[in-house]
């Protein structure tokens, strides 16, 4: 009887220990069970809201964004066992085994609003040209950069009128579109290259031939402090220590060429679309919204400005205008269209301009009365009883896509500061 009782203690400690170490062994699996699906549904989410958005500007809606800040799901995992011995008199110990598990999960999320002054702002306001050069640098194709995020470049006009609500008048977009065909063809071959251009300038500009500086008596040091927050440093004036002048080091950007791309007919044509001097090493890349502007180039070109030809003048879009750019590809049922709820665009002659024409090659939407087969759309929304997607076999679109999903990342997504709120299962 004392065997058995034994027995049934081991067994019944073998139990507990398999219920214990189920339950220690429960978190890690439960991490590798439920990672990848949050990952993918924060993926697929975040792709879905972007394309509502784009179909919301087609139809003079405002864009929504809601940002998915947190993420918080509790594993719960109970086991437990029982050992029973019966000793009956003069007859063999019944030893009976009992054991019970239930697992539950509550996974919470926390979203917030998007419609603070500083998201809105950094929808509107246009991108730093640093921007455009980083995503050109990491790899993106010239032409698919510069057609999203670009408007005008030395007054060659990318569809400016396509940044708002659909235009009634067809855009100018061409000799742009041909531009970023050549830059992209010298990019392939390796002849051309965004990179940084330093140079130095100074606070007050000499236009003055009499004019050395400022004498030192004259500058303070709370002066000195205030500039020096602004970047600039203060040194006597070479050749004469007397006077002071405050300089720093700004940093532009180039596009530089190599000596072997002017031997192409696509460098010269290019230097012929944005009215550069050809054969030059590199041209310094201003932004329109910090210096003049296009129409002040204009009237620099009037006054004979040879140094207009060793520049090009960009004038950048903002995240919202590449939205409404993009937009402008997603189509109209007729029945919408028979209830006048987009703008119909028209060309010189009157008729009814396609704008595939302007973001051929480069983005494209369909349109269905019926939600898309599996494996037919990379991104599909549905809106006012039709379903709008990107094709997943047109890689060119999932491209541009992509590409202005990581440019609202990089100037918008940052720096969560709407509402938050929790929604817990």
């Amino acid at each position: 009887m004392a065997q058995s009782a034994g027995k049934a203690w081991l067994l019944g400690a073998v139990l507990l220990l398999f219920a214990l170490c189920c339950g220690c062994a429960q978190g890690p699996r439960d991490l590798a069970r439920i990672r990848a699906p949050y990952n993918r549904a924060v993926q697929s989410t975040s792709a879905e809201q972007m394309l509502q958005n784009l179909v919301r500007l087609k139809y003079r809606e405002s864009p929504e964004f809601l940002a998915v800040t947190a993420i918080a799901s509790q594993s719960t995992y109970n086991g437990g066992g029982s050992v029973g011995v019966t000793l009956p008199e003069a007859a063999l110990s019944v030893l009976t085994l009992g054991a019970s598990a239930s697992f539950s999960e509550r996974p919470t999320f926390t979203f917030q609003t998007r419609d603070d002054p500083e998201f809105q702002r950094g929808l509107l306001e246009p991108i730093p040209l640093q921007t455009i050069a980083l995503v050109t640098q990491t790899g993106w194709a010239a032409d698919r950069v510069q057609r999203l995020t670009i408007k005008n470049i030395n007054g060659v006009d990318n569809a400016t009128s396509a940044g708002g609500p659909t235009p009634q008048y067809k855009p100018e977009f061409e000799r742009f579109q041909r531009a970023a065909y050549l830059l992209r063809e010298l990019q392939r071959r390796r002849w051309v290259e965004l990179a940084p251009a330093k140079h130095e300038e100074t606070l007050i500009k000499k236009q003055d031939t009499e004019f050395l500086g400022i004498p030192w008596e004259q500058v303070s040091l709370e002066e000195i402090a205030l500039l020096k927050d602004r970047g600039y440093s203060t040194r006597p004036v070479d050749g004469f220590p007397q006077f002071a002048e405050f300089y720093r080091t700004a940093g532009d950007l180039s596009l530089r060429f190599h000596p072997l791309a002017w031997t192409t007919p696509e460098a010269m044509e290019l230097a012929h679309l944005l009215e550069l001097q050809p054969h030059g090493d590199f041209y310094i890349i201003k932004n329109s919204t910090s210096e003049e502007g296009q129409l002040g180039r204009i009237v620099k070109q009037r006054d004979g400005d040879l140094s207009l030809q060793a520049q090009l003048l960009m004038t950048p879009r903002s995240v919202l205008e590449m939205m409404y750019y993009l937009s402008q590809a997603v189509p109209a049922p007729p029945k919408h269209i028979n209830e006048r709820r987009v703008t119909i665009t028209r060309d010189e002659m009157g008729a009814v301009f396609d704008w595939n024409q302007v973001t051929a090659e480069l983005f494209q939407v369909h349109v269905c009365p019926d939600r898309p087969a599996p494996g037919v759309a990379f991104v599909a929304v549905p809106y006012e009883g039709f379903w709008y997607y990107i094709a997943n076999n047109d890689l060119a679109s999932k491209a541009t896509f992509g590409l202005l999903q990581e440019i609202y990342n990089i100037e918008v997504r940052g720096g969560d500061q709407g509402i938050p709120f929790i929604i817990g299962s």
